[in-house]
This record gives structure tokens, sequence and C-alpha cells, in this order.
């Protein structure tokens, strides 16, 4: 099997390479302390201003050092940080249904995982869950991960519990994690989470994230309850200022299939179909 070698900056927007063995061999020897004739791969790294050349004497500074990982490489991990959630959403394959869960990692175990995601080079999370923001303990785990240097790539939540305190916290770290933020359908939004006013709370989240000029994705799941209400939707979002949509058809979850047949899953035909729709209208609207 073949191992993956790669060279990424932490600094500088996590820029990866992909790195060959001779590439490799040569990059652990460029730490000031050897000294190397010039060669056809030496250029095309200098080329690259991935190595420069050093003054006699002159050693790396502690943030240029590299470290090494004696493992595969991964770009990022998706971390479900908890199973409960304060929401009951009818086509949820967990179903926490906001129970007290005695199966959730104490913190201990949290900052344990935290520090070994960074001892194997990884350097971004996704948070999810459950809902990943009941977690009393939440920003311990981030400043964790932070004092590692790794990333907080982006948050998924049902938005309920976004407030300006949470959104303080964050600015106050200097990070800009994205925001996944699931909202279902104008007038459709609570049915599909099971909770009154979860409809309003996604778009107050939606509203204070954007205001504050964080990255926000709205995540839709359609079916055939609210498929017509997709493309109002997705205008809405733009209006709010929502950078991006991503639209899922709703998969046959156990809990899902026990709905009346008038909310059942769309087949894959009809979602497709809607998707092309969508992208038609989104085109004639924009003049493209």
């Amino acid at each position: 099997m073949r191992i993956p070698r790669v060279l990424f900056n932490i600094n500088k927007n996590a820029s990866v390479r992909t790195l060959d063995l001779e590439e490799f061999d040569i990059l652990k020897k460029c730490d000031g302390n050897h000294d190397l004739e010039n060669n056809d791969v030496i250029k095309q790294l200098l080329n690259a201003n991935i190595i420069h050349l050093n003054e006699e004497g002159k050693k790396l500074e502690t943030n240029q050092q590299y470290k090494f990982f004696n493992n595969r490489y991964f770009h990022q991990v998706r971390w479900g940080l908890t199973e409960r959630c304060n929401y009951k959403c009818r086509h949820c394959f967990m179903a926490s249904d906001g129970e007290n869960r005695n199966d959730e990692l104490p913190l201990e175990d949290c900052l344990d995982i935290a520090n070994q995601i960074a001892d194997c080079g990884i350097e971004r999370v996704i948070f999810t869950g459950g809902e990943p923001l009941l977690r009393n303990d939440f920003f311990d785990i981030v400043d964790e991960l932070l004092k590692r240097n790794v990333k907080i790539a982006s948050i998924n939540t049902n938005g309920s519990l976004i407030t300006k305190e949470f959104i303080d916290e964050i600015i106050k770290r200097n990070i800009k994690p994205s925001f996944s933020v699931s909202f279902d359908g104008i007038g459709y939004h609570n049915w599909m989470r099971g909770v009154d006013g979860a409809e309003k709370d996604a778009l107050n989240a939606i509203k204070m994230l954007v205001e504050n000029d964080f990255y926000v994705i709205a995540v839709c799941c359609i079916h055939q309850g609210n498929i017509h209400v997709l493309n109002d939707t997705v205008e809405l979002m733009n209006n709010m200022g929502v950078t991006q949509v991503e639209v899922y058809r709703t998969a046959e979850t156990l809990r899902w299939s026990l709905l009346p047949e008038e909310n059942k899953a769309l087949s894959y035909e009809d979602c497709y179909d809607a998707y092309i729709d969508l992208l038609y209208a989104h085109k004639k609207k924009i003049g493209t």
C-alpha cells in the first residue's frame, strides 16, 4: 500500500503539497544543520518557496521546524462531541430526544482525544453531534485543540444555542469556523425538528452569525411535504446573507419510516428533478 507523504503549513491556510520520496528525504535535511548539494529537486523546492538558502550557522526558528507524524495523512476529522440533542428530529438516525445518556465521554477523555488529533498531524476539526453546543465544556475542548494549533473548521448545529455570548466567546479566540445550521424549509422546520420555535431560533442564529461575518451554510432536508417551498427557502437564505445552501434528500431512517405517507422521502428521481429545477430557477434569476 502506498503511504502518502505530504507537507502542510499550519500557519498559511493549512496549504498542502504531496511529496515523492526524494523530496521527502531532502526536506528532512533542510533543518539548518545539513549541507546539501544542489540538484533539480532542490531547485524545484526553491522555486516553490518551500525552502530557502540559509546563512551559514543560522538555525531554524521554532515555528519553522518540521514536525513528523508517523501515520497516514488525514486533513481533518469530524468529531461527534455528544449524542445528546435538544430536538426531536423526525429523520434522526440517532433519535436521542434529549435523553441524559451515560455514554458521553467525560472532558478528560475529550482532551486526550484532542491531543491525539494533534499528535497525528490533523489540522482541522469539524464539530458535530447530537447538538455539540449542549456540552458545558465545549470551549474547554476548543481551547485544547487551539493550544495544539488545530483549527476549528466548522460547527454543525441546530442553532438553538447560538447566542450573543456564544459568538463573543468564538470571536474572543480569534477563530472563524463556518457554521452549518439546519433549516428545513419555510413553515416546515418546526415540524421536521419536532420542537415549537425551532424555525425562529434557526433564523435568529443565522442572522446573528451573518451579522458577525461568519461563513454560514444552511442545510435543508427535502421530502414530499416541503419540496414545494424549496425555491422560496433558498431565496430567503440568499436574502439573509447565507453563503451556501446544502440540499439533501431525507433518508429513510427507522423513525422516518413511521411517518404518514404524505411526508415520506422523495424518490431519487424526484429529488434530482428538484435539484435541476432549483438550479434553473437560480440561473434565470441571476441572468446567466
